[in-house]
């Protein structure tokens, strides 16, 4: 696989539907008016989602093979705590393309295999 900061400057974040890219943009946009905490979350988010996205579709593999090794590689800063994989985690689900797939996951036990990660 190509490198986390490569995959995520070529890799567009697939949406739900037009709402949830508007509900990602407006929240990009007023960045500036929230904490670094919430920067952390917004670009763990990202990058967590677009690696599972490759990874779902260019290697053929399941969902639950690639939720937790992805929400690693995605911490490229280590700055990344519980509760930002807890606020990723609801933000995905309800933006991002697989957010019921990821929904899904975390709720049959898998929230705390990611959330304990950090």
């Amino acid at each position: 696989m190509t490198d986390t900061k490569t995959l995520d400057s070529l890799t567009l974040l697939q949406f739900k539907d037009y709402e949830a890219k508007e509900r990602w943009c407006n929240l990009v946009k007023s960045l500036y008016l929230y904490d670094f905490d919430t920067e952390i979350t917004m670009n763990f988010a990202r990058r967590w989602a677009k690696i599972m996205q490759y990874l779902v579709t260019h290697d053929n593999r399941i969902f639950e093979d690639i939720v937790v090794t992805s929400a690693q590689e995605a911490n490229i800063d280590n700055l990344v705590k519980k509760s930002h994989a807890e606020k990723a985690i609801e933000l995905l689900v309800e933006i991002w393309l697989y957010g019921d797939i990821l929904q899904d996951y975390a709720d049959n036990g898998g929230r705390n295999s990611i959330i304990n990660l950090f």
